[in-house]
């Protein structure tokens, strides 16, 4: 079984990184995590019940996940406090700086419904599948989605209207 085990952990090991990176929004953070989450399916790999070794990976990267947040929180810290990514060059496309202040406005999220954007709208994960890997309702998905985006249109009405508003502002005072 060790072989099997190692190479479905080598198959599942972009989407693992993708995850944890989406949840940290930090390179070396989301590494750890990724790390902590092989050594456990490892570990653990006896209770692997053969159904969905994506869905279980998944629901262990993300309670690793669950797990040192609250460790953090215990400590007096926050994930979110942990070091912005390292950028290899500065953005020169529209898309480029778009994406860049969706993904400032996402770390703004609450923990829950950065979790379930990325999951739904990035992962493309399907309401059912999201479901599973979190173990709650079909409702609260969809609850959850909903306040999520709620959450996020809140964010960027107000940081980018603060922008734009303070870029118009000297036109509008132009006037008698």
């Amino acid at each position: 079984m060790g072989y099997a085990a190692g190479d479905l952990i080598l198959e599942r090991m972009p989407h693992l990184v993708s995850y944890a990176r989406a949840l940290t929004r930090n390179r070396a953070s989301a590494d750890d995590l990724v790390q902590d989450t092989v050594v456990r399916i490892l570990t653990s790999i006896e209770q692997f019940d053969g159904s969905s070794f994506a869905s279980w990976s998944g629901t262990i990267l993300r309670n690793r996940f669950i797990d040192n947040c609250r460790r953090a929180r215990r400590h007096g810290g926050s994930v979110e406090d942990a070091a912005v990514p390292e950028v290899a060059e500065e953005p020169t496309q529209d898309f480029v700086v778009e994406l860049d202040e969706t993904l400032r406005v996402l770390d703004d999220l609450s923990p829950k419904h950065r979790e379930i954007l990325t999951m739904i709208c990035v992962k493309e994960f399907s309401y059912e599948r999201t479901a599973r890997m979190l173990g709650i309702p079909i409702g609260t998905v969809r609850s959850r989605l909903s306040r999520a985006r709620l959450e996020l249109l809140a964010i960027v009405e107000s940081g980018h209207g603060a922008r734009n508003g303070a870029a118009r502002r000297p036109q509008n005072d132009q006037h008698p």
